[in-house]
């Protein structure tokens, strides 16, 4: 056989081309022929699948790299409740990948948000099982409808990132099975994803990628499933994970499943080749299977996916409070808003790390309010608090000459694909300020991210300033050189060179000396290398004194009918490098809204982030709205809220809790290199809050507001008594009785009334997001089996539901709702469950 279509997937096809292939062929192809390509057999015409990260967009390394569509993360898709959305939106990411060329997006993360600290809570859902397992379904359907695979990562207990890559995760069989592995069991049994992946972490002293119980025995033996698993990147140490159900180490080339280990691992009797021809087959199945075909749908940027993009950020927004229906804001009566905050005039596209999306442009909330707005309404900004810095950004002034010899207002930017600066720049743009956290997206379509250079260059003319003054360039990761009038003034392009190599991801604050004088124009270059991930970039002037900032947002809030604070985290404090260490908001944020909020009291304050964050200021607030991450549409969509268009209709899809000693599993946190004990058990989230009487969260899961009102009524179960295999439907009619039309999440739980083990007081066992007119009425039916009752028998290594009473509870979130009791008969082992 010369060559191999690649259409060809079925059984027997692949192992007809595996009984062709050499022992070193079959090993090649149980690693990664580089960093993003899974192998393939050049010989018979099987070219490497490639695969790139993320599951909110595309994320790119190479160079040329073309602009993705940005959703909101994946705790913003969490926070929608929508399952039917969310698949749409897998199918926005399947057809982009089969425009790029990605025959796997390694993605959805769907480990479980355990600790509000978490530096990668803003990839996952939620901090329940069941919503996880339910929309991570819903978007690896979406994404494979398309041809596209799908990865469900991380497999398992990945909840935090210090010390992930070293410790153990100590967790107990109970636990493990009913959080951390059961949405994997409803994932693979409703959508058969294409890969799963494993996690840094290991658990109970072994590596995940070497783990015989997690492979051999869950997924493999329990789940039955057939799919890759492979590793994450470096998350092999040693070749043994082959003969625990592992098929894929990543990245390539191996470092550890090589033709010599594998010959040693079969001649010590823990391999044999029947087992490699599998391994071998189910890497070739899923290139086959998922490689670029021209009858696949191929769609990339497009307006449809643009609208898509701000659907789901619509729907993810979570309206918290809502001081006297403050909220929605009349323009009519809007002569002047106030846009402040560090994160009003740049939009906030996700934490730092793998999981990030370069889009062809984002809509900030302070540009998505003056398009809304429009032109007859002032729209004034000021930032208030940066996210780094001190003082002003240098935002005014700046000219550049165009290739015509006229001139333009900014800086002329180009962007290199190189850490020299070297040849023709791949991007030119025009900025009117040097204000960036690039964390480890590509920095503009068409950039490489991590190796990239940029050149800032133009003239600063600043009338109102004469003689000697000193500004403050600060950044990140990189190296940095400033030219003022010709001179180099400042030199610090390589930071390891007279020091530590840590010094490249280090963070520094140069003084640039300038002599302006009055009416004269000052030229300005600024070269820029990244150097590490996390690279952040500011001009600004020295702070006057510590509130001057501060002092400028108060006074134009003095000015304004209604003032929107946007404040938050950023991928400087969230992401895949480091945890959060508190839950207050960054210096500075938590006094910017006390003052803003006693110089205007119609503040309402959005904030961005992956989780909780302190509110000591929310009684003075008229309106608090959580927008978490919503993509590259944002600041549409929260426009668009804001302004009464669309009623928000996001709920949390974690609890918001008022400190951080009252999360249960903080207790137990960081642990150390060694060890990490998930000493909370089952008790995680709201079931920790639902649970115990002393302790209330700030906000709980599953809460949000509408511009409307629902009534819940005449809830009604269709029988009292359940049996083994049978089930029974719970009802409730919901009536729209406000204003305006508006969606509900009607959420039902099911809790033991005298558990014959420890348990939660309530679990979600069902949802369903609907939409009502003013006055319309539906009745809204789940349906609960035995299952839904089920907890894990260690005893027995088996799901079992106890002989006893229950009760189902339906309601707006976890903590209130309408009660109804039914009993169960004898006790039934459950060997397999069809719904967590």
């Amino acid at each position: 056989m010369d060559h191999v279509k690649t259409t060809l997937s079925s059984s027997q096809q692949v192992d007809d081309i595996v009984a062709q292939l050499t022992f070193e062929e079959k090993i090649s192809l149980l690693a990664g022929s580089d960093t993003w390509h899974f192998g393939g057999v050049p010989r018979l015409g099987i070219p490497p699948l490639r695969v790139a990260d993320c599951g909110h967009g595309i994320t790119f390394v190479d160079e040329g790299a073309p602009a993705t569509t940005c959703l909101p993360t994946g705790i913003g898709m969490g926070a929608t409740w929508d399952a039917a959305l969310i698949r749409r939106a897998g199918g926005l990411l399947g057809r982009e990948c089969r425009a790029t060329g990605i025959g796997i997006l390694l993605g959805p993360m769907v480990n479980l948000q355990r600790l509000p600290v978490g530096g990668r809570n803003f990839e996952t859902y939620s901090e329940d099982t069941f919503l996880t397992a339910v929309l991570g379904t819903a978007m690896i359907m979406g994404i494979q409808d398309t041809g596209t695979g799908a990865c469900a990562k991380h497999i398992a207990c990945y909840g935090q990132t210090k010390f992930s890559h070293k410790h153990s995760v100590e967790v107990d069989e109970r636990t493990l099975h009913e959080l951390y592995l059961r949405h994997f069991d409803y994932i693979v049994r409703h959508a058969n994803p294409a890969a799963m992946m494993t996690s840094y972490n290991r658990v109970n002293g072994e590596d995940t990628a070497a783990h015989n119980h997690l492979i051999r025995e869950f997924v493999r033996d329990t789940l039955g499933y057939d799919g890759l698993v492979l590793s994450d990147w470096g998350g092999v140490h040693g070749p043994e994970v082959i003969a625990a159900g592992l098929d894929l180490e990543m990245p390539g080339p191996p470092k550890h499943v090589t033709a010599e280990s594998m010959y040693a691992q079969i001649a010590s009797g823990a391999l044999t080749e029947d087992e490699i021809d599998e391994h071998a087959a189910r890497v070739l199945r899923t290139n086959l299977r998922h490689a670029i075909r021209p009858d696949q749908p191929a769609e990339l940027d497009s307006p449809a996916h643009r609208q898509l993009a701000r659907e789901v950020a619509e729907s993810s927004i979570t309206l918290l409070k809502n001081e006297d229906d403050f909220l929605p804001l009349n323009p009519h009566r809007l002569r002047r808003v106030a846009v402040i905050g560090p994160n009003a005039a740049t939009a906030r596209l996700g934490g730092s790390g793998s999981a990030s999306v370069t889009p062809s442009y984002s809509i900030s909330p302070l540009a998505g309010l003056r398009q809304r707005l429009g032109p007859e309404i002032e729209v004034v900004y000021a930032e208030g608090s940066p996210s780094h810095g001190k003082g002003r950004p240098v935002d005014q002034g700046f000219a550049h000459s165009t290739s015509d010899g006229s001139g333009g207002n900014g800086l002329s930017v180009e962007f290199f694909n190189n850490i020299t600066l070297d040849g023709a720049p791949v991007c030119r743009s025009i900025t009117s300020q040097i204000n960036y956290a690039w964390g480890w997206a590509a920095p503009a379509t068409g950039v490489r991210r991590g190796h990239f250079g940029v050149r800032f260059s133009g003239e600063l003319n600043a009338p109102d300033r004469e003689g000697l003054e000193t500004l403050h360039l600060l950044y990140e990761s990189g190296g940095a050189r400033v030219w003022i009038d010709g001179e180099l003034v400042h030199d610090n392009w390589d930071p390891a060179e007279h020091g530590l190599f840590e010094n490249r991801y280090g963070a520094f604050i140069a003084d640039i000396p300038i002599v302006f004088k009055r009416g004269v124009a000052v030229s300005v270059r600024i070269d820029f290398r990244q150097l590490a991930s996390g690279s952040a970039l500011r001009l600004e002037w020295p702070a006057v004194e510590s509130h001057a900032l501060q002092d400028e947002a108060v006074a134009l809030a003095r000015t304004a009918d209604v003032v929107i604070v946007c404040a938050g985290l950023n991928n400087r404090f969230e992401g895949g490098g480091c945890d959060r260490a508190t839950l207050t908001l960054p210096d500075g944020q938590d006094a910017l809204i006390e003052a803003v909020a006693a110089a205007n009291t119609n503040t309402v304050v959005v904030l961005n982030g992956a989780t909780a964050m302190a509110m000591p200021w929310l009684d003075r607030v008229r309106a608090v709205l959580h927008a978490y991450y919503p993509g590259q549409e944002g600041g549409a969509a929260l426009a668009r809220i804001l302004c009464g268009d669309v009623s928000p209709s996001g709920r949390l899809p974690i609890t918001l809790p008022r400190r951080l000693e009252d999360v249960a599993g903080m207790a137990f946190y960081p642990g150390d290199e060694r060890h990490m004990v998930f000493g909370e058990g089952v008790f995680v989230g709201y079931r920790h809050f639902v649970s115990q009487q002393r302790v209330t969260p700030l906000f709980p899961f599953g809460y949000g507001l509408t511009y409307s009102k629902f009534d819940y009524a005449n809830l009604i179960l269709s029988k009292r008594e359940l049996s083994a295999g049978g089930d029974f439907e719970v009802s409730i009619q919901l009536t729209n009785v406000g204003r305006c039309t508006a969606s509900e999440v009607v959420q039902l739980y099911v809790g033991a009334v005298n558990p014959s083990v420890s348990r939660p007081k309530w679990e979600l066992r069902g949802f369903d997001k609907v939409t009502l007119a003013p006055g319309e009425s539906r009745r809204v039916r789940f349906s609960v089996s035995p299952e839904d009752a089920a907890f894990y028998f260690t005893q027995e290594r088996g799901w079992t539901t106890s002989n006893g009473d229950y009760r189902v509870r339906v309601g707006p979130d976890c903590m209130c709702g309408m009660e109804a009791e039914f009993t169960y008969g004898p006790r039934k082992a459950l060997n397999k469950l069809s719904n967590p």
